[in-house]
């Protein structure tokens, strides 16, 4: 039960932030379709035939472990038609607090998980899935870029390569003077 353990839990995953509405059920599709697969955390033996035959679907195999950033967490728990089973489920899946990623994936995914890449669905989540990304999958991450979420930073970064730019002014004080 060791090896097959030590066969599940090395197969490649990918994280999900904050996987909403719509674009959900599509991205869970195409992994489905392409074979992203992450083994139950607790493997069986009928789980085996799904990993050495990856055309074969089984209900302990799920293509994506879904995370929620805090910001969308916290929305999420402020409405007021979520109900007791939906703040436990997105309370349960909240992301790591930073430098706290690499116990939260041993914990949450097991000791043998490898994070292959982390996808995002909101651009409220784009902070979390980039720092899940460089701290998990550091060999597929160009770090932490500010201007990756920043409008006025990535308009910035392109006029310093040279590149067309659009023209912007950065209103720096909210203060009105008359």
């Amino acid at each position: 039960m060791l090896a097959l353990g030590w066969l599940l839990m090395s197969r490649p995953l990918l994280l999900y932030v904050d996987p909403v509405d719509y674009e959900r059920a599509q991205v869970l599709e195409a992994c489905d379709a392409r074979g992203v697969v992450r083994a139950c955390r607790s493997p069986c033996l009928a789980c085996l035939p799904c990993v050495l035959h990856s055309k074969r679907k089984h209900p302990h195999l799920k293509a994506v472990h879904e995370v929620w950033s805090h910001a969308l967490a916290k929305r999420m728990c402020e409405r007021p038609e979520a109900s007791e089973a939906d703040l436990q489920r997105v309370q349960a899946a909240v992301a790591p607090a930073a430098g706290e990623e690499r116990e939260w994936c041993r914990a949450a995914l097991g000791r043998r998980a490898r994070v292959a890449g982390v996808l995002c669905g909101s651009d409220g989540g784009l902070g979390t899935a980039e720092r899940l990304q460089d701290a998990l999958a550091a060999g597929r991450s160009n770090g932490v870029v500010p201007a990756r979420r920043d409008k006025f930073l990535m308009h910035e970064v392109l006029r310093a390569a040279g590149l067309r730019a659009a023209a912007q002014v950065c209103e720096c004080s909210l203060a009105v003077s008359c």
